[in-house]
């Protein structure tokens, strides 16, 4: 176990992301960009329609390493309260089978929204929307849907995928969060905006935390 915090300690992030493995590297790029900006298929993907066109999403990619294997990480992990909470930082509160309210509070702004697991999904538009060089039997995908928010926000997506690399397991997470058009001054959203990426950036350096200590 210590082992395992060791090594998660050291990771760090890096923009931009390469081909090949890095050594405690979390690899991460993202960007801000109109929801018409996305690909058709991340629009599918993302439950996103042609009104949604205008409103703003951040959208974000992380790659990371770690060693063991990749199908130990499946249904089990990623329906476990400490996942969900390492994660994203926020309280999870079961109401259903895969089904959660979440609930946070930042910037003096108090945010709830309901979380769904999926995992039956259609790997051929995964494959194409995220560019996946693996097939589905050789590797394991979920989507963490957030919806019903009550300010702010629209929707947050999260999608994460695991497969075999040699020794090691690669990790893909593809994030988007879609702002809502009103409610909020161009200060206050500009400062949102940047909060947002303070926050995601400072959150994901757990992940590797997670995944090593289950």
């Amino acid at each position: 176990m210590s082992t395992s915090y060791t090594q998660a300690s050291h990771f760090s992030l890096s923009e931009g992301i390469v081909e090949g493995h890095k050594e405690n590297v979390i690899e991460y790029t993202h960007s801000w960009k109109k929801v018409r900006k996305l690909s058709s298929d991340i629009r599918k993907v993302l439950g996103l329609s042609f009104s949604d066109r205008k409103l703003d999403v951040l959208e974000a990619r992380f790659v990371f390493y770690i060693q063991g294997d990749a199908f130990k990480y499946n249904n089990d992990f990623y329906s476990r309260r400490a996942t969900l909470e390492g994660f994203s930082g926020m309280r999870h509160y079961p109401i259903a089978f895969n089904k959660y309210i979440v609930q946070d509070s930042n910037m003096g702004i108090d945010l709830s929204a309901e979380v769904s697991l999926e995992y039956d999904l259609d790997y051929s538009l995964l494959k194409s929307a995220f560019n996946y060089r693996s097939n589905k039997e050789e590797s394991f995908v979920v989507h963490q849907k957030g919806r019903k928010f009550n300010r702010i926000l629209k929707s947050t997506d999260i999608i994460s995928h695991v497969q075999q690399s040699g020794d090691y397991v690669k990790v893909t997470i593809d994030s988007y969060a879609v702002l809502l058009k009103k409610g909020a001054s161009r200060y206050l959203s500009f400062a949102i905006k940047k909060f947002m990426v303070k926050k995601m950036k400072k959150q994901i350096v757990q992940a590797p935390l997670v995944y090593l200590n289950y």
